[in-house]
């Protein structure tokens, strides 16, 4: 009986060998069969969802009523995850991959569906932002991945990585071109419009334009470019250069409207005294000389066209009351008299 005892428990040694032997090979099968391939497009993903759903439902069925460290509540989960994107419309795929990875991050499946939308992504996109948001966006699955996947397939995703780290290397080099090259552009905008600023200080517009490109400059960046920042620089002293000579015509502007306005003072007091019956001018023998003492000292380069017409004016009107020889006086005097500068 006791040989008999041993010889059933032999048997049932060797049964239970050769059916774990059995599941591990098509474990490793269905591992194979849906290995990591870059090549992929995103148009394919609906296959690959059904063959990958089969063959998690046909390992989760081999498990059944077995003793294994596969977990059933796992593969279940992930055949409905599967399940649902597949019959998920092409918008909303995207985003079911990442909810379901996300909740299932060490899912070896999910993980190969979200490396397909990657790589399609990648290549077919040119904007740099959505390029270098989807890099650190894989970057984290990936790395999710490594932290939750079975032992047993956690280094699957390694080409992924070697990939990634590839094309990161790619992006870097492409952004550092593009970020050269926009700098380069908006010095450039900058000097074309600093040479219009030359001709006309006061233009509203180029001012504007010139801030807006001033504020699309990095500094940061740009310290790291020698060249461009030398250009910036010179940018800059240009700039400074022009606002200070502009400040000082401001103030001389200033000083030219009160000289302006002094003039005209002076010529109207020249002419109310001119008028009056008596006074200032009443004395025949120094009239002319008083006129040309309130009148004769301001400069015409320096009185704007309104003030140049008023006093014109004024000493036509004093001038066609003078008698013959006061006029050739005056005129003389008015030639020869020391004029007050700004």
């Amino acid at each position: 009986m006791e040989l008999y005892l041993l010889i059933f428990i032999v048997v049932m040694s060797v049964i239970v060998v050769v059916q774990n032997l059995l599941l591990a090979k098509s474990h490793r099968n269905t591992n194979d069969f849906i290995r990591n391939d870059i090549k992929n497009s995103f148009s394919d993903t609906e296959n690959r969802i059904n063959e990958m759903t089969a063959a998690v439902r046909n390992e989760l069925v081999r498990c059944l009523g077995k003793e294994s460290e596969i977990d059933r509540e796992t593969l279940a989960t992930e055949i409905q995850y599967l399940e649902v994107i597949s019959a998920a419309n092409k918008e909303d795929k995207k985003r079911l991959i990442d909810i379901c990875l996300h909740r299932l991050p060490g899912s070896y499946k999910l993980m190969c569906l979200k490396w397909d939308y990657f790589i399609s992504f990648i290549n077919n996109t040119n904007v740099i932002v959505e390029q270098r948001n989807m890099i650190a966006e894989i970057d984290r699955c990936i790395k999710e991945f490594y932290n939750n996947a079975p032992i047993d397939i956690v280094f699957k995703v390694d080409g992924m990585r070697e990939e990634l780290d590839r094309i990161s290397t790619e992006f870097i080099k492409t952004l550092k071109n593009t970020e050269y090259k926009f700098m380069e552009n908006t010095l450039e905008l900058m000097e074309k419009n600093l040479e219009l600023l030359k001709n006309d200080s006061q233009n509203a517009s180029v001012l504007e334009v010139l801030e807006k490109l001033d504020k699309d400059v990095d500094r940061d960046r740009l310290n790291m470019h020698e060249k461009l920042l030398a250009r910036y620089q010179n940018i800059s002293k240009v700039l400074s250069e022009l606002f200070a000579n502009d400040q000082n015509s401001k103030e001389n502007d200033q000083d030219q409207i009160k000289y302006n306005a002094d003039a005209m003072k002076a010529y109207r007091n020249a002419l109310e005294k001119f008028n009056e019956s008596k006074g200032l001018l009443q004395d025949k023998d120094n009239r002319v000389k008083k006129i040309v003492d309130l009148i004769g000292t301001w400069d015409n380069k320096y009185l704007y066209q309104p003030a140049q017409t008023y006093t014109a004016s004024v000493y036509m009107s004093i001038f066609s009351n003078l008698k013959n020889n006061e006029q050739f006086e005056i005129s003389g005097m008015m030639i020869n008299a020391k004029k007050k500068e700004l």
